[in-house]
């Protein structure tokens, strides 16, 4: 009766995981690198760096934004497509 709720819970973790900007935001120098040799570095915190106030490669920005939607849509197509092997509903024929 659990596992429809995990599905959900791992399926929204998923998505905010990949979606991390304000954690990096303050954990981020004025300068510096994001965490040791930017290991720190997300995609969406990546976009808004290159949109900041020294290139503003407002094109770039916005296909990568555009790259992480396709991203995370493909992968929560295939969290749905394999949802089938271990959620079980109670209404289920």
């Amino acid at each position: 009766m659990l596992s429809p709720v995990i599905f959900f819970n791992f399926v929204m973790g998923f998505i905010g995981a990949l979606q991390e900007f304000d954690r990096v935001y303050i954990l981020k120098n004025n300068d510096g690198p994001v965490g040791p040799a930017d290991s720190l570095l997300s995609p969406v915190f990546f976009t808004y760096s290159i949109t900041g106030s020294h290139s503003l490669e407002w094109e770039y920005a916005s296909a990568l934004a555009w790259v992480i939607f396709g991203v995370i849509l493909m992968l929560t197509l295939i969290q749905f497509k394999l949802s089938p092997l271990w959620v079980h509903y109670e209404a289920e024929p």
